[in-house]
């Protein structure tokens, strides 16, 4: 059965990352992201709004551990490590995340600056995640 065995690694992972996606979209690009999204960040929210955003936050944290899971169970699988780990971050974002983030671009018609922030944020929290993994290796 091909698994990790390093849920601690796997955990701190996932907590860094959901807290940089956090930054990333609220302090840092959340304005310019909302913008680019059509959506209006001053609008008072709703208690059906804010239970759906924290339903999202929910769904959200799973789907970050799950690629942190996946991240790590295959490097540890394809035998990773040292430095190649951030060459595997980079190369597993090239190969599947930025064509598939770049199909909202083509077919959508969504800016190509809203590729970029969340392309910025995807790319790095793989290299977090090779970052966390190197350490318990």
């Amino acid at each position: 059965m091909i698994y990790s065995s390093n849920t601690w690694g796997i955990a701190i992972a996932t907590i860094i990352n959901f807290l940089v996606g956090w930054l990333w979209f609220s302090a840092l690009f959340g304005r310019t992201w909302a913008k680019l999204q059509g959506l209006d960040m001053n609008m008072p929210m709703d208690a059906k709004a804010k239970s759906q955003m924290m339903r999202s936050m929910f769904v959200n944290l799973i789907t970050t551990a799950l690629t942190a899971f996946v991240f790590f169970t295959l490097a540890e699988n394809l035998l990773v490590a040292g430095s190649q780990i951030f060459c595997f971050a980079l190369l597993a974002w090239l190969g599947f995340m930025v064509p598939i983030s770049l199909g909202s671009v083509l077919w959508l018609k969504k800016p190509f600056k809203l590729f970029v922030i969340e392309g910025g944020q995807q790319i790095a929290a793989l290299l977090i995640s090779a970052l966390v993994y190197s350490y318990f290796l």
